[in-house]
């Protein structure tokens, strides 16, 4: 998980070009995460509504195409989604 780092958003979507859509009319994307090769990255999530807090891990198919291998909702605050999302993360 040592290798695991935040990175910007400019970053992240520069990354995750041909991802699978992981866009939702509910979510606001809030902090950026990839590994040391830049093959696995995340993103902690908010939900507009509730408020409560999630994550998604993507990882490049057989095609290259970056989708969604890991994901958690309805957490309660921003750092158990941090801590989720870097745990998941850690065992890809």
């Amino acid at each position: 998980m040592s290798d695991i780092r935040p990175i910007s958003e400019s970053e992240f979507l520069n990354l995750a070009t041909g991802r699978e859509s992981i866009a939702d009319i509910s979510w606001d994307e809030k902090e950026w995460y990839a590994n040391g090769s830049k093959t696995i990255l995340g993103v902690v999530v908010q939900d507009r509504i509730d408020r409560d807090w999630g994550y998604v891990v993507l990882k490049p198919d057989d095609k290259g195409v970056k989708r969604a291998i890991d994901q958690e909702s309805s957490l309660p605050d921003m750092e158990t989604a941090r801590t989720g999302l870097l745990d998941a993360m850690g065992k890809v």
